[in-house]
């Protein structure tokens, strides 16, 4: 199935489109650049004329142009198609009843439009602009009918300008096209000037190129066969660095050239010895951010040195980092780093306070790993006393059935905030109330209530979340007999 490429659509700027038209069976289908492909039956297909190497084609009721990239394929191959296809409708009018069905009155042929200057003479064709391709739900075009026995006359009129066009039997280039089409080569362009036939075009290979050259050069009145096709070039890929070769070159820059490091499809194994365990990790990382390393075999050993001469050099470079109280131990090679995170140097946050120590520990020669058992500053009972202290003085009460936070229970919530904020390292229970009054299945969801709006407001003060509990007591625990005013109460707890 040969197809032949072109611009199809009405001429219009914004309305076309470049396609492959292919013709098999009773089928005419139009292939796009990017692959979609639609189909529109012969039935519906009509050779209108040709003119300045360019079709007219009537496509499901409405009249479009198509220009060839190559006119000489076309006339080899989708004019006779389409043409031989027209002559067999033609010779079938009226209607027929099959099993009792009426069959419709084959589609008059459309108004020919044949232009017989010679090629050499014609003027240039006119620019045509991509259009898209047209669809099946358009107004077919208002036109005078015809009667169906002019059809043999407009045939024989095509006859005439195909002769014209393609050339007598005896004209070599178009013997050479025909040839080319039948073995279902790609079209070219074929020139024969005294025995020499000039090929041009574009071919998808230099094999199919040799094949159409092949098939010319047995035409009967073509000697000589040249050749000057373009075919789509072949890119040449870029060079891979070698993968060992950039490991390589990642641990200098690291300044661990001292590892060793070789790369084998995509598994990169590193060997040697390094100062420390900082080292070591370093040379990973570095190892693994190479192209062509898929995984990372680490072999490297640090070098070993005493337990004491280890921990007397990470005693030493924790104070000079600033982390006095911070205690450190060795034990086979391991650092140990423990103590309480004073609350003053914790602007930046716990693990930020805590990364710091262990890369301080971590550069030091000989250690080969790290425990991190450091704690955050706290003390259950100062923070129990406190709160116990604030809210005796100043209690957090609600109005009757109300949950929202008077300006007195924030001005409590205020100071409980600083003081749980001194305590980094405790969480802290919010214990909801209610007085007697009500139902007690209303009540518990009260006391919630409250608890969920101290929680809030604590929150909004820089309390973390995750420190902040809530436990809703409804009824249960009133302070005194009675509906008192007192009941209506938020508590707090430590909870460790």
């Amino acid at each position: 199935m040969t197809r032949c490429f072109g611009l199809l659509g009405s001429g219009q700027s914004a309305d076309s489109k470049r396609v492959g038209l292919s013709i098999d069976d009773d089928t005419l289908t139009a292939t796009e650049a990017g692959g979609a492909s639609w189909n529109i039956p012969l039935t519906r297909v009509h050779l209108v004329g040709w003119a300045d190497d360019e079709l007219r084609l009537e496509l499901a009721g409405t009249e479009v142009s198509f220009v060839p990239e190559e006119p000489d394929a076309a006339l080899a191959y989708l004019v006779p198609a389409l043409l031989a296809r027209q002559e067999q409708g033609a010779a079938v009018s009226g209607t027929a009843a099959v099993a009792g069905t009426l069959l419709p009155i084959a589609p008059e042929p459309p108004e020919l439009t044949i232009d017989l200057t010679p090629r050499r003479h014609r003027p240039a064709p006119a620019a045509v602009h991509p259009v898209a391709p047209p669809v099946a739900q358009v107004s077919p075009p208002v036109r005078r009918r015809r009667r169906w026995y002019w059809w043999p006359v407009v045939g024989v009129v095509l006859g005439v300008a195909l002769a014209t066009q393609l050339g007598g039997s005896d004209d070599p280039a178009a013997a050479a096209r025909r040839a080319v089409a039948e073995r279902g080569l790609p079209p070219v362009t074929v020139a024969v000037d005294n025995g020499t036939a000039t090929l041009t075009g574009s071919i998808p290979s230099r094999e199919v190129g040799e094949a159409i050259a092949e098939v010319v050069a047995t035409v009967d009145g073509i000697a000589v066969v040249n050749t000057d096709f373009s075919a789509p070039s072949t890119p040449v890929p870029d060079a891979v660095p070698d993968p060992s070769e950039s490991a390589r070159i990642a641990l200098a820059n690291a300044g661990l050239a001292a590892a060793e490091v070789g790369v084998e499809s995509g598994v990169a194994v590193l060997t040697g010895t390094v100062a420390s365990e900082f080292e070591r990790r370093s040379a990973v990382s570095a190892v693994s951010a190479v192209d062509g390393v898929d995984q990372v075999d680490d072999q490297l050993l640090v070098t070993s040195r005493p337990d004491g001469t280890i921990q007397r050099a990470a005693r030493e470079a924790l104070d000079t980092g600033g982390f006095h109280d911070i205690a450190v131990s060795v034990q086979d090679g391991v650092a140990i780093v423990a103590g309480t995170v004073p609350r003053e140097v914790l602007g930046g946050g716990f693990f930020r306070f805590s990364d710091e120590v262990e890369d301080v520990v971590l550069r030091v020669p000989g250690v080969t790993g790290l425990t991190n058992r450091l704690q955050l500053a706290g003390d259950e009972a100062t923070l129990r006393r406190q709160l116990r202290e604030l809210t005796d003085a100043s209690p957090v009460v609600f109005a009757l059935g109300r949950s929202d936070l008077s300006a007195n229970a924030a001005a409590t919530l205020d100071a409980a905030a600083e003081i749980i904020q001194a305590q980094p390292g405790l969480r802290v229970l919010i214990a909801g109330h209610t007085d007697t009054t009500g139902s007690a299945g209303f009540n518990e969801a009260l006391s919630g209530e409250r608890a969920q709006a101290v929680r809030s407001y604590l929150i909004e003060q820089g309390i973390a979340a995750n420190r902040l509990l809530v436990v809703a007591y409804g009824e249960l625990f009133p302070s005194t007999p009675g509906a008192q005013a007192a009941d209506r109460r938020v508590e707090f707890e430590v909870a460790g």
